[in-house]
Protein backbone atom coordinates (compact mmCIF):
# COMPACT_ATOMS: atom_id res chain seq x y z
CA UNK A 1 0.00 0.00 0.00
CA UNK A 2 1.49 3.38 -1.13
CA UNK A 3 1.68 5.76 1.63
CA UNK A 4 0.11 9.75 0.25
CA UNK A 5 2.37 11.88 -0.90
CA UNK A 6 2.13 15.41 1.44
CA UNK A 7 2.90 18.57 -0.51
CA UNK A 8 5.28 20.90 1.25
CA UNK A 9 3.78 24.19 1.69
CA UNK A 10 4.95 27.16 1.49
CA UNK A 11 4.53 30.30 4.38
CA UNK A 12 4.92 34.13 3.61
CA UNK A 13 6.15 35.06 6.96
CA UNK A 14 5.78 39.25 7.60
CA UNK A 15 9.29 39.74 9.62
CA UNK A 16 11.33 42.65 10.62
CA UNK A 17 14.49 43.46 11.27
CA UNK A 18 16.84 39.68 12.20
CA UNK A 19 18.96 41.13 14.06
CA UNK A 20 18.91 42.68 17.69
CA UNK A 21 20.85 46.41 18.00
CA UNK A 22 21.43 44.94 21.71
CA UNK A 23 23.00 41.71 21.29
CA UNK A 24 23.94 41.72 17.57
CA UNK A 25 22.05 38.20 17.20
CA UNK A 26 19.04 36.73 16.10
CA UNK A 27 15.75 38.17 17.68
CA UNK A 28 14.02 36.54 20.36
CA UNK A 29 10.56 37.21 21.40
CA UNK A 30 10.45 40.77 19.48
CA UNK A 31 9.79 43.60 20.71
CA UNK A 32 9.50 46.84 19.18
CA UNK A 33 9.65 50.88 19.95
CA UNK A 34 7.60 53.23 17.76
CA UNK A 35 10.45 53.79 15.27
CA UNK A 36 10.04 50.06 14.44
CA UNK A 37 13.36 49.13 15.56
CA UNK A 38 13.24 45.08 17.12
CA UNK A 39 14.83 43.95 20.31
CA UNK A 40 15.39 40.73 22.08
CA UNK A 41 12.64 41.13 25.54
CA UNK A 42 15.37 39.74 27.70
CA UNK A 43 17.75 42.67 25.84
CA UNK A 44 15.52 45.22 26.21
CA UNK A 45 14.92 44.43 29.86
CA UNK A 46 17.98 44.48 30.73
CA UNK A 47 18.67 47.92 29.03
CA UNK A 48 15.59 49.46 30.26
CA UNK A 49 17.35 48.79 34.12
CA UNK A 50 19.96 51.56 32.90
CA UNK A 51 17.91 53.88 30.28
CA UNK A 52 14.40 54.42 29.77
CA UNK A 53 15.36 54.73 26.24
CA UNK A 54 15.16 53.22 22.49
CA UNK A 55 18.82 51.98 22.15
CA UNK A 56 18.77 53.08 18.75
CA UNK A 57 16.59 55.91 18.08
CA UNK A 58 16.99 57.51 21.69
CA UNK A 59 13.00 57.48 22.10
CA UNK A 60 12.29 57.48 25.57
CA UNK A 61 10.29 54.50 26.27
CA UNK A 62 6.80 55.62 28.70
CA UNK A 63 3.55 54.36 28.76
CA UNK A 64 2.79 57.64 27.58
CA UNK A 65 3.86 56.47 23.88
CA UNK A 66 2.87 54.17 21.54
CA UNK A 67 5.52 52.12 22.13
CA UNK A 68 5.07 48.18 22.83
CA UNK A 69 6.71 46.50 25.69
CA UNK A 70 6.79 50.05 27.31
CA UNK A 71 6.49 48.78 30.28
CA UNK A 72 8.45 45.82 30.15
CA UNK A 73 9.62 45.67 33.32
CA UNK A 74 6.11 45.23 34.57
CA UNK A 75 5.41 42.37 32.77
CA UNK A 76 6.96 38.79 33.62
CA UNK A 77 8.49 36.97 30.83
CA UNK A 78 7.50 33.18 30.69
CA UNK A 79 6.79 30.19 28.73
CA UNK A 80 3.17 30.72 29.10
CA UNK A 81 0.95 33.18 26.85
CA UNK A 82 -0.23 35.98 28.90
CA UNK A 83 -3.07 38.47 27.74
CA UNK A 84 -0.33 40.94 27.44
CA UNK A 85 1.99 38.65 24.91
CA UNK A 86 -0.96 37.93 23.27
CA UNK A 87 -1.64 41.63 22.60
CA UNK A 88 1.99 42.13 22.43
CA UNK A 89 1.92 39.59 19.30
CA UNK A 90 -1.31 41.23 17.65
CA UNK A 91 0.81 44.85 17.94
CA UNK A 92 4.02 43.19 16.24
CA UNK A 93 1.50 41.82 13.38
CA UNK A 94 0.06 45.22 13.14
CA UNK A 95 3.54 46.95 12.88
CA UNK A 96 4.74 44.32 10.26
CA UNK A 97 1.72 44.88 8.35
CA UNK A 98 1.82 49.20 8.53
CA UNK A 99 5.63 48.45 7.38
CA UNK A 100 4.23 46.82 4.53
CA UNK A 101 1.74 49.33 3.66
CA UNK A 102 4.35 52.20 3.96
CA UNK A 103 6.06 50.02 1.20
CA UNK A 104 3.26 49.98 -1.01
CA UNK A 105 2.13 53.60 -0.99
CA UNK A 106 5.62 54.40 -2.03
CA UNK A 107 5.51 51.98 -4.72
CA UNK A 108 2.11 53.57 -5.92
CA UNK A 109 3.50 56.67 -5.76
CA UNK A 110 6.85 55.83 -7.75
CA UNK A 111 3.90 54.12 -10.24
CA UNK A 112 1.94 57.62 -9.95
CA UNK A 113 4.61 59.50 -11.28
CA UNK A 114 5.38 57.22 -13.61
CA UNK A 115 2.05 57.67 -15.40
CA UNK A 116 2.00 61.70 -15.16
CA UNK A 117 5.41 61.43 -17.03
CA UNK A 118 3.81 59.17 -19.50
CA UNK A 119 1.23 61.57 -20.01
CA UNK A 120 3.06 64.31 -20.77
CA UNK A 121 5.33 62.07 -23.17
CA UNK A 122 1.71 60.90 -24.91
CA UNK A 123 0.48 65.00 -25.34
CA UNK A 124 3.97 65.70 -26.63
CA UNK A 125 3.63 62.99 -29.30
CA UNK A 126 0.25 63.51 -29.86
CA UNK A 127 1.42 67.18 -30.75
CA UNK A 128 3.84 66.08 -32.83
CA UNK A 129 1.30 64.02 -34.74
CA UNK A 130 -1.12 66.56 -35.69
CA UNK A 131 2.08 68.99 -36.64
CA UNK A 132 3.02 66.21 -38.99
CA UNK A 133 -0.32 65.83 -40.28
CA UNK A 134 -0.69 69.36 -40.67
CA UNK A 135 2.60 69.13 -43.00
CA UNK A 136 1.36 66.69 -44.54
CA UNK A 137 -1.57 68.47 -46.00
CA UNK A 138 0.64 71.01 -47.21
CA UNK A 139 3.01 68.84 -48.76
CA UNK A 140 -0.34 67.38 -50.48
CA UNK A 141 -1.31 70.78 -51.85
CA UNK A 142 1.90 71.55 -53.58
CA UNK A 143 2.45 68.10 -55.32
CA UNK A 144 -1.18 68.81 -56.67
CA UNK A 145 0.57 72.65 -58.26
CA UNK A 146 3.25 70.06 -60.06
CA UNK A 147 1.01 68.01 -61.50
CA UNK A 148 -0.43 70.82 -63.65
CA UNK A 149 1.62 71.93 -66.55
CA UNK A 150 3.43 75.01 -66.78
CA UNK A 151 1.41 76.07 -70.03
CA UNK A 152 -1.81 75.96 -68.30
CA UNK A 153 -0.75 77.71 -65.29
CA UNK A 154 -1.73 81.65 -65.48
CA UNK A 155 1.37 84.03 -66.82
CA UNK A 156 1.69 86.97 -65.54
CA UNK A 157 0.50 90.21 -67.53
CA UNK A 158 3.41 92.92 -67.33
CA UNK A 159 2.29 96.59 -67.92
CA UNK A 160 4.35 99.65 -67.43
CA UNK A 161 1.67 101.46 -66.63
CA UNK A 162 0.94 99.67 -63.45
CA UNK A 163 2.99 100.59 -59.89
CA UNK A 164 2.87 96.86 -58.47
CA UNK A 165 3.53 95.09 -61.57
CA UNK A 166 5.98 92.48 -59.96
CA UNK A 167 4.26 92.23 -57.01
CA UNK A 168 2.81 88.38 -57.93
CA UNK A 169 6.83 87.79 -57.86
CA UNK A 170 7.27 89.25 -54.71
CA UNK A 171 4.24 87.40 -53.42
CA UNK A 172 5.45 83.83 -54.75
CA UNK A 173 8.67 84.61 -53.03
CA UNK A 174 7.33 85.34 -49.71
CA UNK A 175 5.27 81.93 -50.09
CA UNK A 176 8.93 79.54 -50.47
CA UNK A 177 10.31 80.84 -47.57
CA UNK A 178 7.01 80.00 -45.78
CA UNK A 179 7.12 76.33 -47.25
CA UNK A 180 10.73 76.50 -46.60
CA UNK A 181 10.65 77.55 -42.72
CA UNK A 182 7.94 74.39 -42.24
CA UNK A 183 10.83 72.55 -42.98
CA UNK A 184 12.45 73.09 -39.66
CA UNK A 185 9.65 71.41 -37.96
CA UNK A 186 8.83 68.34 -40.56
CA UNK A 187 9.85 64.79 -38.66
CA UNK A 188 10.42 62.85 -41.32
CA UNK A 189 12.64 62.66 -44.80
CA UNK A 190 10.15 61.93 -46.99
CA UNK A 191 8.54 65.05 -46.67
CA UNK A 192 11.48 67.14 -46.38
CA UNK A 193 12.45 65.37 -49.24
CA UNK A 194 9.36 66.11 -51.19
CA UNK A 195 9.55 70.30 -49.93
CA UNK A 196 13.00 70.61 -51.12
CA UNK A 197 11.85 69.18 -54.47
CA UNK A 198 8.76 71.61 -54.46
CA UNK A 199 11.22 74.49 -53.88
CA UNK A 200 13.59 73.76 -56.49
CA UNK A 201 10.73 73.87 -58.92
CA UNK A 202 9.40 77.31 -57.69
CA UNK A 203 12.87 78.91 -58.66
CA UNK A 204 13.66 77.36 -61.57
CA UNK A 205 9.65 78.85 -62.12
CA UNK A 206 10.31 82.32 -60.74
CA UNK A 207 13.30 82.44 -62.61
CA UNK A 208 11.53 81.84 -65.81
CA UNK A 209 9.13 84.45 -64.73
CA UNK A 210 12.03 87.03 -64.34
CA UNK A 211 13.56 86.21 -67.71
CA UNK A 212 10.26 86.13 -69.41
CA UNK A 213 9.30 89.92 -67.61
CA UNK A 214 12.83 91.10 -68.50
CA UNK A 215 12.49 90.37 -72.31
CA UNK A 216 9.07 91.78 -72.07
CA UNK A 217 10.08 95.29 -71.02
CA UNK A 218 13.07 95.44 -73.15
CA UNK A 219 10.50 94.98 -76.04
CA UNK A 220 7.82 97.52 -74.62
CA UNK A 221 10.52 99.91 -73.92
CA UNK A 222 12.36 99.92 -77.99
CA UNK A 223 8.09 99.84 -78.98
CA UNK A 224 7.26 103.07 -77.15
CA UNK A 225 11.05 104.71 -78.31
CA UNK A 226 9.34 105.90 -82.20
CA UNK A 227 8.30 109.54 -83.04
CA UNK A 228 4.34 108.38 -83.32
CA UNK A 229 1.67 108.45 -80.39
CA UNK A 230 -1.75 106.32 -80.55
CA UNK A 231 -4.23 109.37 -79.67
CA UNK A 232 -7.46 107.57 -80.44
CA UNK A 233 -8.09 107.11 -84.11
CA UNK A 234 -5.67 108.41 -85.70
CA UNK A 235 -1.84 108.81 -85.35
CA UNK A 236 0.15 111.85 -84.94
CA UNK A 237 3.66 113.18 -84.88
CA UNK A 238 4.84 113.30 -81.34
CA UNK A 239 6.87 116.66 -81.07
CA UNK A 240 10.78 115.95 -79.75
CA UNK A 241 9.57 117.91 -76.45
CA UNK A 242 7.34 115.27 -75.68
CA UNK A 243 9.45 112.09 -77.08
CA UNK A 244 12.06 113.34 -74.76
CA UNK A 245 9.81 113.49 -71.75
CA UNK A 246 8.66 109.82 -72.21
CA UNK A 247 11.63 108.58 -72.93
CA UNK A 248 12.40 110.04 -69.61
CA UNK A 249 9.97 108.66 -67.69
CA UNK A 250 10.50 105.04 -69.37
CA UNK A 251 13.96 105.22 -68.24
CA UNK A 252 13.08 105.70 -64.50
CA UNK A 253 10.58 102.77 -64.91
CA UNK A 254 13.16 100.39 -66.41
CA UNK A 255 15.73 101.68 -63.44
CA UNK A 256 13.03 100.93 -60.93
CA UNK A 257 12.10 97.89 -62.33
CA UNK A 258 15.91 97.05 -62.73
CA UNK A 259 16.41 97.71 -58.74
CA UNK A 260 12.92 95.35 -58.09
CA UNK A 261 14.79 92.64 -60.42
CA UNK A 262 17.57 92.98 -58.40
CA UNK A 263 16.02 92.48 -55.21
CA UNK A 264 14.17 89.50 -56.57
CA UNK A 265 17.57 87.69 -57.44
CA UNK A 266 18.98 88.66 -54.29
CA UNK A 267 15.65 86.87 -52.83
CA UNK A 268 16.14 83.75 -55.15
CA UNK A 269 19.49 83.49 -53.99
CA UNK A 270 18.72 83.34 -50.32
CA UNK A 271 16.52 80.82 -50.66
CA UNK A 272 18.84 78.79 -52.91
CA UNK A 273 21.42 78.37 -50.12
CA UNK A 274 18.93 77.81 -47.39
CA UNK A 275 17.98 74.92 -49.82
CA UNK A 276 21.48 73.80 -49.93
CA UNK A 277 21.75 74.13 -46.28
CA UNK A 278 18.67 71.91 -45.87
CA UNK A 279 20.61 69.13 -48.26
CA UNK A 280 23.48 69.33 -46.40
CA UNK A 281 21.50 68.80 -43.03
CA UNK A 282 19.60 65.69 -44.41
CA UNK A 283 22.59 64.31 -45.57
CA UNK A 284 24.04 64.48 -42.22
Amino acid sequence: MQTPQTTPRKQLLLTLSVACQICMGKVKDPVICCNRHAFCSLCLLNWLKHRKECPACRVPMVEGLPILAGDLDKVPISTAPSPDEQSRSLALKRTRFDSIIDEYEQDIRLYRDEIAQLKESLKELQQRHDLLLAERQVNHSASNLDMVPINEKPSLSFHIEEDAGLNPFLEQTTSVVDTSTRISTAGSNLELQQLILFLQHENQQLKQELLLAQQRSTTSASSNTGNTGNTGRTMLPITPSKNSIASNAFKQRIAELERENASLNAALLKSDEYIEQLLLQRRE
